[in-house]
């Protein structure tokens, strides 16, 4: 069980970030949300790129690709 500090934090950040909860679901994205899943993929989306164009070597780009969830089996790529 977390600490009662820890939840009243917890629940004054939602607060603040316009997070609410909606029966059935547990969580609701906002508009930053939004915002940073784009801004994130667009930058996974640069980096691949560059690796597959050469400029980014496999050494450099397996951490950025272990980061976003892209992990490569023996005979298919998987997604997490």
């Amino acid at each position: 069980m977390r600490a009662p500090h820890l939840l009243s934090r917890n629940a004054q950040f939602r607060r603040e970030a316009g997070v609410r909860r909606v029966r059935g679901a547990m969580y609701t994205y906002t508009d930053f949300d939004r915002r940073f899943v784009r801004a994130r993929a667009a930058q996974y989306r640069d980096q691949l790129e560059r690796h597959l164009r050469g400029e980014l070597p496999d050494e450099d780009f397996r951490p950025l690709r272990l980061q976003n969830g892209w992990y490569v089996q023996r005979h298919a790529p998987m997604l997490r």
